[in-house]
């Protein structure tokens, strides 16, 4: 499966496969199949300037499938984690992501981790989403099969937690580009890079006097739910 895609349905299509296929193996320690890992910003939705929320409908699908086949469902994201500050906060980052989860008609996810605010200091997330994913396989003893995300951070390590810019990591040629990879030193036996949230524009709805909207480009996968 590793290689570039460009039509967001094929690849929704390809990983429901794939799901489908590893949860068949026959399994001798474990009773669930394996887990899979999500990010959320501009993976599985993506929050528009007014607050409303378009959903990645291919890897909702995804999603969905993955917990109709009893794998173990995580989210990770960088949105930080502010509960410190109180779980009744209107601004509770935890409450807000399983909301907008929910509200994509997605199940609860078996675990949601948020940033803790010492990662701040460094240049990118790639070593706390590393971190995440590797204490979630460790702590819970189910492999992962599957890790979705829309940057090169959600995947693997970058500079400077390595010594150099990591091969996998490559301009996509089309903005449509999906990613598939298989990162040896990864605790995700495969990982996939949606197309950038970056490639979200301001647009303006043609009819008269209607209100800018805004879209992913080249990504039709996204829609209002």
């Amino acid at each position: 499966m590793v290689g570039r895609y460009t039509d967001p349905y094929e690849v929704g299509r390809a990983l429901v496969g794939y799901l489908q296929g590893t949860a068949a193996v026959p399994r001798r320690a474990r009773t669930v199949p394996g887990a899979v890992v999500f990010d959320v910003d501009g993976t599985l939705l993506h929050v528009r300037d007014d607050g409303s929320v378009l959903y990645n409908d291919p890897m909702v699908r995804v999603y969905k499938e993955a917990k109709r086949h009893g794998y173990r469902v995580y989210v990770v994201t960088a949105r930080l984690d502010n509960r410190p500050w109180g779980p009744k906060d209107a601004n509770n980052n935890y409450k807000i992501t399983m909301a907008q989860i929910q509200g994509g008609g997605m199940a609860v996810p078996d675990h949601l981790v948020l940033m803790p605010h010492q990662w701040l200091k460094y240049p990118n997330f790639s070593r706390y989403k590393f971190e995440a994913r590797k204490n979630l396989a460790e702590a819970r003893g189910v492999p992962i099969v599957l890790n979705v995300g829309d940057n090169w951070a959600d995947l693997g390590l970058l500079e400077p937690f390595v010594a150099s810019k990591p091969r996998w990591m490559s301009a996509p040629r089309d903005a449509r580009e999906h990613v598939f990879l298989q990162l040896p030193d990864d605790p995700a036996a495969l990982s996939v890079k949606v197309p950038s949230e970056q490639t979200v524009e301001a647009q303006h709805d043609p009819r008269e006097g209607a209100a800018p909207r805004r879209r992913l480009l080249g990504v039709s996968g996204f829609k209002q739910h």
